[in-house]
């Protein structure tokens, strides 16, 4: 018997050993394991099983690692079952996340700025020296030369042939353009030798909603952006928008609500209010604007601008996020807010009615435009990145909201 014993013993501390020092096979011969793969599973009739759990357990996972996958035996439609892992931020559907690449397909619309090329035909200008001499039968000064000066009627004619009051006329060298005013806050600057109004690049007039909040503004090429995120409790026209701070008369709603960021008030003097998508929508609040009177919440091709303007979503999201670890948490990568955007990473709140953990590791922004039936576009950056990522989600979600000047 005490034999026995110690030949067992003895095969259980050579397997160990073997276990601790060589690569693992199920199904492989031991010899036919690859040399890159510390565990190789080998099947043509059977799986590999992950852990599987409902919806709410897996959110109920707490500091869940970076690379944790699991099934989800339960879903709905923005949270389907399936595949999920945890990328450090967020609970992602799928494995691979290809999200990011996504914005590239954006800067292939740059080759549109293709056609400028036609602008090198400027050159013609050369012969304005020309249309100086123009000046030479002026000289003559005789009245019975004025005679002649009839044969110009026409280009008169397309002077005076504007549509709006105080429209200007330029000569850009080979025809007469008309200019129509600009707006409040622009002023008139040449770009490759047009004339155009642009708005000066900086800190604008603040402004005032309903509530009496004060906002900084911010010109950023020819759009003006609110500095702030949006605090008010009513629509412009004094319309009172509901404070929900149930999670299931949240997730219940399809008309507009607010709350604060995990029903704390004191995170609205920095951060503002996190709104759904039936708020900022026209189409779904009865053509009521939550923006002060003269602004409106950003569509989806306003973004775009804005991103675009930045240098591409690749790099916007650094150009307009707020510096330094204050408000954000660190590493704030990329971030130097050139822009004077100032976004501040205010989180969300889920359709469910949760709140997520992004307070101070991402900002989300709302557009007013509708992606399908269930979802609505926004722009959201991340405490680790320096992307302005264009993304769609649950009109039911909470997210910020930048207001933008008509």
């Amino acid at each position: 018997m005490k034999k026995t014993l110690l030949n067992t013993l003895t095969i259980a501390i050579i397997f160990f050993a073997r276990l601790a020092n060589a690569q693992v096979g199920v199904g492989v011969p031991a010899g036919e394991i690859h040399p890159s793969a510390e565990l190789e599973v080998k099947s043509t009739e059977k799986g590999f099983l992950l852990p599987r759990m409902t919806k709410a357990q897996r959110i109920a996972i707490g500091s869940p690692a970076t690379g944790l996958i699991v099934y989800q035996i339960d879903g709905d439609v923005p949270n389907p079952a399936g595949l999920y892992y945890f990328d450090g931020l967020l609970w992602k559907n799928g494995i691979g996340a290809q999200g990011p690449v996504g914005p590239a397909g954006a800067t292939g619309e740059n080759g549109a700025v293709g056609p400028k090329g036609d602008i090198g035909l400027q050159g013609i200008k050369g012969d304005k020296g020309e249309t100086g001499a123009n000046g030479l039968p002026g000289a003559a000064g005789s009245k019975g030369d004025k005679g002649d000066k009839g044969d110009q009627g026409p280009a008169g004619t397309g002077i005076s042939s504007g549509t709006s009051k105080n429209q200007l006329m330029y000569w850009n060298g080979s025809a007469w353009v008309t200019l129509n005013p600009g707006t409040n806050g622009q002023v008139l600057t040449v770009s490759d030798g047009d004339l155009i109004w642009k708005l000066i690049e900086g800190y604008g007039k603040p402004i005032k909603d309903i509530d009496g909040n004060a906002y900084g503004t911010v010109n950023i090429g020819n759009q003006q952006w609110m500095a702030d995120n949006l605090k008010v409790t009513k629509y412009n026209d004094g319309t009172a928008i509901p404070n929900i701070t149930d999670d299931m008369q949240w997730f219940q709603l399809s008309t507009g609500a607010w709350s604060y960021y995990n029903n704390d008030v004191t995170n609205n003097t920095k951060y503002g209010k996190l709104y759904n998508w039936y708020a900022v929508n026209k189409t779904s609040n009865s053509n009521k604007n939550v923006c002060p009177t003269g602004w409106h919440v950003p569509t989806d091709a306003e973004w775009t601008v804005l991103t675009e303007y930045l240098g591409g979503q690749s790099v916007a999201g650094g150009k307009m996020k707020e510096v330094g670890t204050t408000n954000w948490l660190s590493p704030n990568t990329e971030a130097t807010n050139t822009s004077l955007f100032s976004a501040l990473p205010g989180g969300g709140r889920f359709n469910e009615g949760i709140y997520y953990y992004g307070f101070g590791r991402s900002g989300n922004w709302w557009s007013s435009s509708e992606g399908d039936a269930n979802d609505a576009w926004y722009r959201d950056l991340h405490v680790i990145s320096g992307n302005a990522y264009r993304d769609v989600g649950s009109k039911g979600f909470g997210l910020s909201v930048r207001c933008i000047k008509d």
